[in-house]
């Protein structure tokens, strides 16, 4: 599937800024109950449910919830904000899909209309990226949310020849921009000595570990994204995407200021749920107590079991792996690419001398960590047989073993 373009670099106010609300849409209506007022409709439900005098509950009855604090908005609407914003407020477009952004009904909002000239298919396409997209959303605590853009609840009450759209939050934080991994990845790769190598190897780790986390997050819905790939997943960062910004962070030789080598934001976030598959909402069970793994496809030798497709065992004992994941495999790359040593025969430690396997290793533990699990033996095994390999082709003593954090 193509980018959710809600993630493209395009950012609605400069960093830091609020932005003023966009002239054009200030005269549309919201057919439905706009976020804000229905929040608080929520909130005055519940207070009203808890002020109320109990009864006596009827025998078997299910236990009453206040509204939910969901957001509905028509097709008629999105096509509406989608038109007003224009083609200057377009923030991503691809064969599947064009996104625009907006602010309307109280909210910075992504639009996308679905390209497929098959207007049948591109309305089915729309359908099931929503189903998936509030799935992953209402199952979710606040600790996983943040990892992902609000979704609206669509209606597609028009006729598809007239397209299909759908709305979500904007993924935004002010004083940072929003990039596709992708781009702030090659943008590090081009400049004449990488930023991220110069970062600390405990300030690795953490990203890390982070990416990790937001995995983690994906699987405790029980749900398998399917497509991590280099533009679905995305970073909030206040990485220099400019040379003019860039010379705030290092001096004429590119080295990275002492005060700037730990303080590039990496934060991660996942878009487009157009492939994902919900699987039973309870997610992982509580009968195992590790992770599952699977070999991917294109690594059929041991050398390569490190770099496994990780998921998680379901109730009926079915593991459930995350099939496309991009970005595990490039993180050393991004992270280390120069920094560590091609002859690692005079270093101390084994965090002298990182590996692929090591970064690897970072990410399965904050993704086991993160779901009450431990590493299954074999792959803890694998993977230290390849850090010890990697480490040993370098010149380490006796090879070591992979670098736990």
């Amino acid at each position: 599937m193509a980018s959710d373009a809600s993630g493209s670099s395009t950012q609605p106010p400069p960093p830091g800024q609020t932005p003023p609300p966009l002239p054009s849409l200030a005269g549309l209506s919201c057919s439905k109950l706009s976020p804000a007022p229905k929040r608080q409709r929520a909130a005055d439900a519940a207070d009203d449910a808890d002020a109320a005098p109990s009864a006596a509950p009827d025998a078997g009855a299910a236990p009453s919830a206040a509204p939910s604090a969901e957001w509905t908005v028509t097709q008629a609407d999105a096509k509406a904000w989608f038109e007003a914003a224009g083609e200057a407020n377009t923030i991503g477009e691809g064969v599947y899909g064009e996104t625009r952004q907006a602010q309307a009904c109280d909210r910075w909002v992504a639009i996308k209309r679905f390209l497929d000239d098959d207007r049948a298919k591109a309305r089915t396409e729309a359908k099931t990226e929503v189903d998936n997209h509030l799935a992953v959303w209402r199952r979710s605590g606040d600790q996983c949310r943040q990892y992902i853009s609000e979704p609206a609840v669509m209606e597609f009450e028009t006729e598809e020849s007239e397209g299909t759209y759908t709305v979500q939050s904007l993924i935004r934080e002010p004083g940072l921009s929003v990039q596709p991994f992708v781009k702030v990845r090659d943008r590090d790769y081009r400049l004449f000595r990488g930023l991220m190598p110069q970062t600390s190897t405990d300030y690795k780790i953490k990203i890390c570990k982070a990416y990790g986390r937001m995995r983690a997050c994906i699987a405790k819905a029980g749900v398998a994204h399917n497509d991590l790939h280099l533009n679905n997943v995305l970073v909030l960062t206040n990485y220099p995407m400019d040379d003019e910004h860039l010379k705030e962070y290092t001096d004429w030789t590119s080295v990275l200021k002492d005060e700037k080598r730990d303080a590039i934001e990496i934060q991660w976030r996942v878009v487009d749920w157009g492939l994902a598959q919900v699987y039973d909402e309870t997610g992982p069970s509580e009968d195992r107590d590790e992770i599952c793994w699977r070999p991917k496809a294109y690594a059929p030798t041991d050398d390569a079991q490190h770099d496994s497709k990780l998921g998680y065992w379901n109730q009926n004992g079915t593991c459930i792996p995350e099939k496309r994941d991009e970005i595990t495999s490039r993180l050393f790359s991004f992270l280390f690419e120069g920094a560590e040593p091609s002859d690692c025969s005079g270093a101390k430690t084994e965090r002298d001398c990182v590996t692929v396997a090591d970064v690897h290793q970072w990410v399965q533990e904050a993704f086991a960590e993160a779901l009450g699990k431990r590493i299954p033996d074999d792959l803890a095994a694998a993977t230290e047989r390849k850090a010890r390999l990697g480490r040993r082709a370098r010149g380490f003593p006796d090879g070591g073993g992979a670098s736990s954090a």
